[in-house]
Order: C-alpha cells, then sequence, then structure tokens
C-alpha cells in the first residue's frame, strides 16, 4: 500500500470516443510534464443498465432538486462514485480529480508540485457559488488561499480526494440522490475551496458539453418552491448560514 505522503494520481474523467474533447486537457498536462491516467466513465446518453439504475435513488433526487435527473447526469455521478472505489480497491492514498473539459495552467503545475495535498481529505479546485468561512483556513501554496465549505458550491471539474474523503463519498452518497456537485453535503466532509481556483472551467455555451440539452430538457420540469418551506427549520437554518459566510465566485 502505498505510504499516506506518497504523490497523489491525477485521474481524468472521460468517455471512450471523446479524445477531441480530453485532448487540449492533456496537452496542458504533458507540458507541464504531469503524468495522468484516463478513468473511463459510463456514458449514459443511450441511457442505463439496471445494475446501474440499481444504484440510483429518484424518488429521494426528486425531493431534493423538485425536478427530475437526466441519465447523462446521473452517469456522471456514477462516473465520480466508480473513481473513489478506485482509490479505495487500489489502495492509493488519494487521488487528484479532473473533468476531461478542465483548463489546467501554470498554478495547477505549481500546486502539483506542492504536494500531497494533505490540508482537507477534499480541496475544491474549481468551484462556483456555494458559500465559505470569511476568512482561509489554511494556505494551499503561495498566493492561494483555502475557506472551509459552509453551503457546497457547484462544479466538479477539479478536486483533489484522499482515501478517508473517498470513503466518505461513498458512505454518504449511496445510493446516490444527486448530482455530481455534489449528492450530499461535502461541508460534513471538512472540504476547503481554493481562491484563486486553481482549475478553470468553460462557461456555458463554450467548449464541449454532454448535458447541456439533456438538462435544459429536464429543469423546464422543475416543480415549483412551496411557501410551506418558509415555516420549516431548515430554511432558518440556511439563512443563518448564509449570513454567517461569503461567496468567493
Amino acid at each position: 500500500m502505498p505510504a499516506a505522503d506518497a504523490p497523489y494520481p491525477i485521474f481524468v474523467l472521460t468517455l471512450p470516443g471523446d479524445e477531441a474533447r480530453r485532448q487540449p486537457l492533456l496537452d496542458r498536462l504533458a507540458g507541464m510534464g504531469l503524468g495522468h491516467e484516463l478513468f473511463f466513465g459510463i456514458d449514459g446518453r443511450e441511457g442505463l443498465s439496471p445494475a446501474q439504475d440499481a444504484m440510483i435513488d429518484r424518488p429521494a433526487i426528486r425531493r431534493a432538486l423538485r425536478r427530475d435527473l437526466c441519465d447523462a447526469e446521473l452517469a456522471c455521478a456514477l462516473s465520480h462514485q466508480a473513481i473513489y472505489r478506485a482509490i479505495l480497491t487500489r489502495g492509493l492514498p488519494g487521488a487528484v480529480i479532473l473533468e476531461d473539459d478542465a483548463i489546467v495552467d501554470a498554478p495547477f503545475g505549481r500546486f502539483m508540485q506542492t504536494g500531497p495535498h494533505t490540508q482537507a481529505d477534499m480541496i475544491l479546485l474549481d468551484h462556483r457559488c456555494g458559500r465559505f468561512t470569511r476568512r482561509p483556513v489554511a494556505m494551499l501554496m503561495p498566493g492561494v488561499a483555502a475557506y472551509r465549505v459552509i453551503l457546497p458550491p457547484t462544479l466538479a471539474t477539479g478536486y483533489v480526494l484522499s482515501a478517508a474523503g473517498a470513503r466518505w463519498m461513498l458512505d454518504a452518497c449511496t445510493p446516490l440522490s444527486g448530482t455530481a456537485d455534489w449528492p450530499c453535503d461535502i461541508s460534513r466532509l471538512g472540504a476547503i475551496a481554493a481562491a484563486p481556483r486553481i482549475v478553470g472551467h468553460y462557461e456555458q455555451g463554450e467548449g464541449w458539453t454532454h448535458l447541456q440539452g439533456s438538462r435544459a430538457r429536464h429543469k423546464q420540469d422543475t416543480l415549483p418552491k412551496g411557501r410551506a418551506r418558509l415555516l420549516s427549520r431548515g430554511y432558518w437554518a440556511l439563512k443563518i448560514k448564509r449570513a454567517r459566510s461569503r461567496r468567493l465566485y
């Protein structure tokens, strides 16, 4: 078994046939002298198998998100979970996980040189929205601070996950009841987020995407918010968390 301070491998989550989509990322990694491993995920564009569907709690998803997820979204989340299992079954100390349309540059190369990345069991290298502690809790490298997650952000473009974090994610997120970003409350894991961000992403309409069309169709069926939520304890707890935290992006 690798030592806990061994370098984390880089997994690039991709699909068979997506050579053009992932090539810019692979070229950037090669240019920085960083090795990687392609991790082929589940392609949900043609539907999911019965075994895959059995790993999903669709009623829980609808309750949580007030809409259904398309098969491509579910497949993306299941693919991330498959990486978590691989970390554990292969006895890895952790991994740096990049989706194949991630944008990496010199800051990512410097970050990889500073490893191992043991400041937390999950480090978000890219993120959007969410709420965070008002002050940083650590320095990831010169010029890049880390803020603890209070309300989970979106985006799973790039992140670091320890073996302990992988086990926690599988325990907390099985059966699947949410999107890849994130199917459970990663603030309970003690996740932290980099600021400035170390990994970039394409904005909507740029780059490659498998999800945009089918996701848009499912969002049209989103259930309306009921006024009863104003009377719930969870609603006001959320309001308090927002008031005591900050956005980064």
